[in-house]
């Protein structure tokens, strides 16, 4: 059974829609985009919030009201929307597990407990950090989890506090060391269980960010949009074949039809002209159709076929 945290760090451009989802505040007009079910999403549990998150209405005014508030020092950019000179102002870390995990609780509490245990583990790891939002959601596919999201304050030798991630997360393997440290700290909260990590050795899977993830979906859902396009173009594009396919049937009849006139006038010595004329008196029952009149796909005889068959044969022998 694994104990399982995750992390990615925002800019202030990224950190309210972050926030919002986490909140489940987002104003969804296509639920088809979710990942989760907000008819569910009253059954989230929320272990820690800020209210004063509540009196702004974006993230960039709550956070600039908090650098203030709190006297901080050092590079602050959340001006611009370059990733490499904006400052992360927001660390959002997952906690989750692995079914056989969770199915080890007796109780929805004991599973809370483990979430806020590792609530404990992170503020251990930041000290300084301010918690804007930290919940269970219980309203998604999957197994239940929490989101643990702070400011990344950081605090200097000369104990001047600022915004800064990196000097928290410095050095290639902090992450391995991390889940080293939660690992323990699980192990050592909960003895009796049989909680594993994934081998340190092994190289991690890349997980999809935030922003890496909604543009996926974004993609997958033009994807789709354009696949339901072409599957409505491919039903048009059968449904005239099959009018062709019919209109090609009727010139091959009708064409089998002057073929069988052209031999009908040759037979008897006769005109088109003098056939047509004898089409247009039998048309008003002075005689009889001559014989390939009787096929004549674009006419209405309403006359039996075999009986027609059997008049051309008699036609043929008295000839």
């Amino acid at each position: 059974m694994f104990a399982i945290i995750t992390c990615e760090n925002y800019k202030c451009s990224e950190a309210i829609g972050v926030i919002k989802e986490q909140e489940r505040s987002l104003n969804v007009k296509d639920l088809s985009h979710v990942n989760y079910n907000p008819d569910l999403s009253h059954n989230n549990i929320v272990l820690e919030h800020d209210k004063n998150l509540d009196c702004f209405s974006t993230y960039r005014g709550y956070i600039e009201n908090f650098y203030t508030e709190n006297n901080l020092t050092g590079r602050f950019n959340i001006n611009t929307n370059d990733d490499r000179n904006a400052t992360k102002v927001l660390s959002s870390f997952v906690i989750s597990g692995s079914s056989d995990f969770y199915s080890s609780f007796n109780s929805r509490d004991e599973i809370f407990d483990y979430f806020k245990s590792a609530g404990d583990f992170l503020k251990s790891e930041y000290p300084y950090s301010h918690v804007v939002d930290f919940r269970v959601h219980l309203d998604e596919k999957g197994l239940p989890h929490a989101h643990y999201s702070f400011i990344p304050v950081y605090q200097k030798d000369n104990g001047d506090r600022c915004i800064n991630i990196t000097q928290q997360q410095r050095g290639k393997d902090y992450f391995r060391g991390l889940q080293d440290r939660y690992y323990n700290y699980m192990r050592e909260k909960y003895p009796n269980k049989d909680i594993q990590r994934k081998n340190p050795e092994r190289d991690h899977d890349k997980k999809l960010s935030v922003k890496e993830y909604k543009e996926f979906k974004e993609i997958q859902r033009e994807f789709r949009e354009k696949a339901e396009h072409l599957q409505d173009k491919i039903d048009r594009l059968k449904d005239l074949e099959n009018k062709v396919d019919d209109r090609d049937q009727e010139i091959k009849e009708y064409s089998m039809y002057l073929d069988m006139v052209d031999r009908y006038c040759d037979n008897q010595g006769i005109t088109l002209y003098q056939y047509n004329k004898e089409c247009f008196y039998a048309d008003r029952g002075y005689g009889d159709y001559p014989a390939p009149e009787y096929y004549n796909p674009e006419r209405d005889l309403n006359i039996n076929h075999d009986k027609d068959i059997n008049h051309d044969k008699e036609r043929d022998i008295e000839r």
